[in-house]
């Protein structure tokens, strides 16, 4: 089955006890998301399918897309997709789904163009150390890639924040990723030439998918080589180099936390001690803080009376500029009491001089 075919291809060769478990989505079976939440589940690969994304009668699609997405939005599990599976991936993130724009089935072997990106894509990079293109590059610098493609409906736009990776005269999305959490790509990675000439033209021949034309077409088209192992081989790496940059990720984020932790503790020791240490001090802060504001308040009361007296002098102020009409009326006065006692002390003078006369004059008898 393609299952089998992929976990042949995509194993890691370094061993690490890894193990492939396989599931009939199309009957219903799907990994546990708790696996995938807790890490025992690191990478999905998702096959090709007769079905499509868009069928209606085909119940276990949507939970199929659920699950996707949810393996992507938790991002650390990777998840590589071929065909059905590039499509499926996609459409949970979002994309539709459509048609071919000719209208016809697309069975052959498929040149596709990469991208800038792909081109500056690490894992593409390494892969084609080991498998080189089988094709010269464009005179654009660009890699041409001979892969294998059977499908009637195509990716319209990229998931949101995903990368274009490759083009084709048919197929604009030919091949997609988004980071470091999904790799996809519309060809048959995991078919041979011989499987698809045998075997899948006659069977889309009978089941009226093509035309005699249309596989007459097919089979001119399917010989030579093909980029299949250097696309299974960034596959490969995509899918166990990241689960080790994730491990690392996390194991790096469980030290931070660990030095976190630690971090905090030394703070709350060297606080505490700090505490102990400063209490007299903070103490005597506290009676100092309280005498200034006994004094302070003093000060007030103090600023409070000499208002008071401030006020008390203006009043008398503007009480004796109201007396001075009256003393200098007592002035006069005094001034004329003067006068009246000097005549009064000349008339007693004058009346006992005359007493004195009076008692002179000889009196007849």
């Amino acid at each position: 089955t393609m299952s089998r075919l992929y976990e042949e291809a995509l194993r890691d060769d370094a061993g690490g006890g890894e193990a492939w478990e396989h599931f009939r989505c199309y009957q219903g079976e799907l990994p546990d998301v708790a696996h995938v939440e807790s890490g025992r589940i690191y990478a999905v690969v998702v096959t090709g399918s007769h079905h499509s994304v868009n069928d209606p009668e085909q119940a276990w699609i949507p939970p199929l897309l659920a699950f996707l997405r949810t393996c992507v939005e938790r991002g650390n599990c990777g998840v590589f997709g071929a065909c059905f599976g590039c499509q499926a991936v996609a459409a949970a993130l979002g994309s539709r789904i459509v048609p071919n724009p000719s209208g016809a089935y697309r069975i052959g072997v498929e040149e596709v163009v990469a991208t800038e990106e792909l081109m500056k894509l690490s894992d593409y990079r390494k892969a084609c150390t080991v498998f080189r293109p089988v094709l010269p590059q464009g005179e654009d610098g660009r890699a041409r890639l001979r892969v294998i493609e059977s499908h009637a409906e195509q990716i319209e736009t990229l998931p949101p924040g995903a990368t274009l990776l490759g083009s084709s005269p048919c197929t604009e999305v030919e091949a997609f990723c988004l980071g470091n959490r999904v790799l996809a790509v519309q060809s048959h990675p995991e078919l041979s030439m011989g499987v698809v000439r045998e075997t899948t033209v006659p069977h889309l021949l009978k089941k009226g998918y093509v035309s005699e034309e249309g596989a007459s077409a097919a089979l001119e088209e399917l010989h030579g080589e093909l980029d299949d192992d250097l696309v299974l081989f960034m596959a490969k790496i995509f899918l166990h180099h990241n689960h080790r940059k994730q491990s690392h990720a996390e194991a790096k984020d469980r030290t931070c936390q660990h030095v976190e932790a630690l971090a905090v503790e030394l703070f709350e020791q060297v606080s505490a001690s700090l505490k102990y240490d400063l209490k007299p001090s903070v103490l005597e802060y506290q009676l100092l803080a309280r005498m200034n504001k006994v004094a302070c308040d003093n000060y007030a009361n103090m600023a409070d009376f000499a208002n008071g007296i401030s006020v008390f002098v203006e009043s008398l102020k503007s009480k004796n500029e109201g007396l001075l009409p009256v003393v200098e009326k007592i002035d006069e006065v005094e001034s004329q009491v003067e006068q009246m006692e000097a005549i009064v002390q000349q008339l007693d003078t004058y009346s006992r001089n005359l007493e004195t006369r009076v008692r002179a004059l000889p009196i007849s008898g």
